[in-house]
Parts: structure tokens; sequence; C-alpha cells
């Protein structure tokens, strides 16, 4: 039987119906594996019926609200009527702060912590900085290149044209770049009518990155704006337009690791200090890519609990002089 049992092992066809013929034996399924039913997956751990359990008074007072409202009653000494009336309201809030608690556990969002002021840093090689065209004409722009220093190579980004970009690119190909600053966000609307309703800084911005790519030119690409953040208090959005830069620089960080340096957002104001700052940032290790530069600080973007809070309703809206309203002669204002 052995023997039999090696060969059908080896592919060898058997009888086996011929075998076990006469002898009453009968198909049987296999017993399933013993499997180990002790579970590994972590256990929530279950709410507290209390807002603070801590607290043995506060723990005392829930139990006799969640109990028999004549001895909460008698407990507080409060007629009948009124203990009918106290105890669902309280059970009603509390459970309304357990359900804000839990969206508030929900809830995210951005705020911006103060960096340790970042020792002056040294480029490890050359870096590549793209500039759209005209950037001579802009002396903020004149002023963040001149604080960049000279070990860089200064590129132009006439129009996002990704094909003629990644030919211009080519030339830089053999260089090794130790990083690459991206200023195209900064490229002016062609005409009075734009061919499209992506702007132009981005769009510009997005087709450098893919043109470097495809022209196999190495570095990490940061993207800079100005005024496109605000870090809190009264520091204030001065450009907008500029914040979409922020959303799909987050999606590229995602999309291209390999290829992504940063966000850095720089002042309105730039002075020498904030070159300093900037290029401590670029040329440092400091392991924050997204970056805000202000005359106060350096600041990294993180991600924060955000609490719901208390619902602020809007008051009435107070006109301040005469009011034109249009629109309301049909239906709806008729």
């Amino acid at each position: 039987m052995r023997s039999l049992a090696e060969a059908w092992v080896a592919g060898v066809p058997v009888e086996w119906g011929a075998l076990f013929a006469g002898s009453g034996a009968v198909r049987v399924d296999l017993p399933t594996y013993a499997f180990d039913h002790q579970r590994y997956w972590p256990k929530p751990t279950e709410a507290t019926k209390a807002t603070t359990t801590a607290d043995p008074v506060d723990a005392a007072l829930w139990e006799l609200i969640d109990g028999d409202q004549d001895r909460m009653a008698a407990a507080l000494d409060l007629d009948g009527d009124t203990a009918a009336l106290v105890a669902p309201a309280l059970s009603a809030w509390r459970e309304r702060r357990r359900a804000r608690a839990t969206v508030d556990s929900w809830r995210y969002g951005d705020s911006w912590a103060p960096l340790s002021e970042p020792e002056t840093a040294e480029p490890a090689g050359r870096w590549l900085v793209v500039v759209p065209r005209g950037w001579k004409d802009d002396p903020w722009l004149r002023s963040v290149v001149a604080e960049l220093g000279e070990e860089l190579t200064l590129a132009e980004a006439p129009a996002p044209d990704r094909a003629a970009l990644a030919e211009s690119f080519a030339a830089y190909a053999g260089e090794d770049f130790a990083g690459v600053l991206s200023l195209a966000a900064f490229a002016q609307e062609e005409g009075e009518h734009p061919a499209t309703d992506v702007p132009q800084g981005l769009a510009l911005s997005l087709t450098v990155v893919q043109a470097l790519t495809d022209a196999e030119v190495t570095g990490r690409v940061w993207w800079a704006t100005r005024g496109a953040v605000s870090i809190g208090g009264n520091d204030r959005v001065i450009e907008p337009g500029l914040a979409v830069l922020w959303g799909m620089g987050r999606v590229a960080a995602l999309e291209m690791p390999a290829r992504w340096g940063g966000l850095l957002d720089l002042p309105v104001e730039f002075d020498a200090r904030a070159g300093q700052r900037l290029r401590a940032v670029l040329y440092g290790e400091s392991g924050e890519d997204q970056v805000a530069v202000r005359s106060s600080g350096v600041f990294g973007r993180r991600l924060v609990r955000l609490p719901v809070g208390v619902v602020k309703r809007p008051g009435g809206w107070v006109p301040s002089g005469t009011v034109l309203i249009t629109g309301g002669t049909g239906g709806l204002g008729g």
C-alpha cells in the first residue's frame, strides 16, 4: 500500500477502485486544519459612561441621573416634576457631548509650528534654478535668485510645453545637481484671456517637473511661492492664486517621492535675513518638506486635531449703505 501511495504521489495512475473492490471502503472527507481561534486584532476600549470617571463626586452624580428619578429627586432635594425634566435634559446633553467628542477625533486641520532657527548651510553641490520668462523684470525674483549664492545654474522656462522644455533641459542631463528650485509659480498669464482656466504658474510648475524627469535631470524639486499660506495670527494670505500649488505639490509628493523636494512659501518682504533662512532650508538637512519662511522665523506645517468647538451662529447682515437687489422679480421675489 505504501508503494502504491508513493507511485500515486509521483504521478503514476492507480486504479484505487479495483484495489478496494469488495472491501467495503468508501470515500470520506479529510478533516480540515485545526485552526487556532485565538484573535490577534486589537480590541477597542469601551467608552466610559461618564465624561469624567476619575472624580467620585461626578461618578455619583451621573449614577443618580441615570438611575431612578425618585432617588435622584430625594438626593438633590427636588420635587418629582423637576426631576422628571432635569434628568432627561442632562442625559441628552451628555450624549451630545459624547457625539461631538467622537466627531472631534475625526477632524484634522493645518497648523504651523515654529522650527529651530536653521544654521547657515552650504550647498552640497550645484543647484538648478528654474525661472519664468521675464523674471529679470521682477525685483522680488531677482532678490531671491541673488540670495541663493553663486553655486547655481539658471534655466528659463518660457511656456508649459513639456516636449520643448524637456529638449531644453536635456543640456543639463550630465550635471549632478544637488537640488532644483522652481520659481515657475510666478509665471505671468499670457494675454488678456488665457487659453485655459489652469493658472499659468501651476501649469508651468507641473510641466517643469515632468520635463526634468523626461530629460533625466537629477535633483529633488522644490516649489517656491509667496504669501500663499498663512501661519496664523496676523499673517494673511497675500496671493491666494498661488495657494493652488500647495494642493498640487502635496499630490506630486505622493506621486513622485523620489523626484520631490518640498514646498516653500517665502515672505513678500524678502531681505537678507529671509535669504539666509531660505538657503538654510534648501541646503540643510532638516527633513521638513513644507516650510514657510517669515520675518519672525521658519515654520513647518503640521497636521493636528481640530475640535469642532462651540458652533457660532452668524448674526444678521447689517448693510452699510444702499443695497441693490436684482433677480427677485420672478416667482421667488414676486
